[in-house]
């Protein structure tokens, strides 16, 4: 243990094996166990190699022909030390971890005490530090409540998840002062058992505000699109309608002396009023489609027909397209189905022409919802908007 030899120890004192820091350690154990009868000490005993190795000393009184001596037992502390070392390396890339995440992270034992939180969440909810250290979790319960718009349904959610450890939670919660944070809850086990719960908070306030704005620009992008339809559809109707009207109106007249002509100006003269009379018909639907009568929800619903027609036609390969339009119950579907190549995964967050955004936030403003199914024999879009029943 030493490295010493018999003949080296003796009349090698106690002193010899301990560096000068441990020694006084030693020396004052030394001195209890003979006044108390036993005395233990940690210290680091230095062999003669100069290898260093850490010892618990354990050391009793006993007599020895009348006079007290010592009688001393080391526990090798080597393995220990090591496990020690290594569970504080292991800790402090834990907290590390903790600090440096951007969610307010709070751990609670199995009777809801509060067993560890990093910064983050105190600087999220501002309860405190001496309230936190205390961890009395009833006092930062209440100082979070009185922050809270929906306080009773925060702490509904709470005891809900206390009276079934095993669940797990993500919702949403808003704060007097406009903020929002989402919740993320989830049991902690140890080899399988439950032991507590951990609680993240991450502060969405930022990203709730731009999705309002993104969500109010939209729309305005969408009336001003409407508005241009419109103004196309009068300048159709009232000027281009009316020059095309006007020239009906002349080769009618012009057809009236036409007595006189060959066979092939008067044919060249009907053609002429045909193709007129098809130009009037054309001008008149596009003029509706442009401008379909402004029913908030027929005018929402027939913008998503159109559109999802005419992703059907430019990108899906189809022939055919099936669609459906009913009503059940307090709901009216519209549903339009094609047997083409389905949309591709980029396709559904940049969208196709005006794109799926579009036809989502359409739908939203009614208050209705978008479904898109897409596989590879085609794809479906159904739009779903909850309309009142009319009181006879």
């Amino acid at each position: 243990m030493s490295g010493y030899g018999a003949e080296e120890l003796t009349g090698l004192g106690p002193g010899k094996f301990f560096d000068d820091q441990d020694w006084p350690l030693v020396e004052a154990a030394f001195t209890r166990a003979l006044t108390e009868g036993r005395a233990e000490v940690e210290a680091v005993l230095v062999a003669k190699d100069g290898r260093r190795t850490p010892y618990h000393y354990t050391g009793v009184r006993v007599m020895v022909q009348g006079a007290p001596g010592l009688i001393g037992m080391g526990l090798d502390l080597t393995d220990r030390k090591r496990a020690e070392a290594q569970l504080k390396h292991t800790l402090s890339i834990f907290n590390a971890a903790l600090e440096s995440t951007a969610d307010g992270l709070l751990t609670v034992d199995a009777a809801g005490k509060i067993s560890r939180f990093n910064q983050t969440f105190a600087r999220m909810w501002r309860i405190p530090e001496a309230v936190l250290q205390k961890q009395d979790d009833q006092q930062a319960l209440d100082w979070a409540l009185r922050q809270l718009r929906d306080p009773e349904g925060f702490l509904g959610k709470v005891k809900e998840l206390y009276a079934h450890p095993e669940e797990e939670s993500h919702d949403s919660i808003e704060f007097r002062d406009g903020r929002i944070f989402e919740r993320y809850s989830q049991p902690q086990r140890i080899d399988g058992r439950i032991v507590g719960r951990v609680w993240s908070f991450r502060d969405v306030t930022a990203r709730r505000q731009a999705e309002e704005s993104l969500h109010l620009l939209t729309g305005r992008l969408l009336q001003l699109q409407d508005e241009e339809r419109r103004r196309i559809a009068r300048e159709l109707h009232d000027t281009t309608a009316q020059n095309l009207n006007a020239l009906s109106m002349k080769l009618t007249l012009l057809g009236q002396s036409s007595n006189s002509w060959n066979k092939e100006a008067r044919q060249l003269l009907a053609d002429c009023l045909a193709n007129n009379d098809q130009c009037c018909e054309e001008i008149r639907t596009l003029s509706y489609v442009l401008h379909p009568p402004p029913l908030d929800v027929e005018m929402a619903l027939f913008r998503v027909l159109q559109e999802s027609l005419g992703n059907v036609h430019r990108h899906s390969g189809s022939k055919t397209a099936t669609i459906r339009l009913w009503r059940d119950a307090d709901e009216v579907r519209l549903e339009v189905q094609d047997a083409g190549c389905g949309l591709p995964a980029t396709s559904r967050k940049t969208g196709l022409g005006v794109g799926l955004a579009g036809m989502q936030e359409r739908m939203k403003q009614v208050g209705g919802r978008l479904e898109i199914d897409s596989r590879a024999g085609g794809a479906t879009v159904r739009a779903l908007v909850l309309v009142r029943m009319k009181k006879p």
